[in-house]
């Protein structure tokens, strides 16, 4: 684990599986950022990017899904390979 003063880069992700819960009056978006955000401050991350797949079903293939396609796009750690 990073020591206090270093911050590790992370990417956010969030999906949305239904269209019921996509839209400014929904929540489901800003639950997930709030807990990833969390998450990443106990354990000394920044993130550094968001992407997104709005009512996106989890049985869609990841490669179909435009935000997460887009994620690995902009890691790193696929960049290399």
């Amino acid at each position: 684990m990073a020591s206090q003063d270093t911050q590790i880069e992370a990417i956010g992700y969030l999906r949305t599986s239904s269209a019921a819960n996509v839209g400014a009056d929904k929540d489901s978006d800003k639950r997930q950022r709030a807990a990833i955000e969390g998450f990443a401050a106990a354990h000394s991350y920044s993130v550094v990017a968001w992407f997104y797949d709005a009512a996106v079903s989890g049985a869609d293939p990841v490669a179909e899904r435009a935000g997460f396609k887009a994620m690995l796009d902009r890691s790193p750690a696929t960049a290399c390979a």
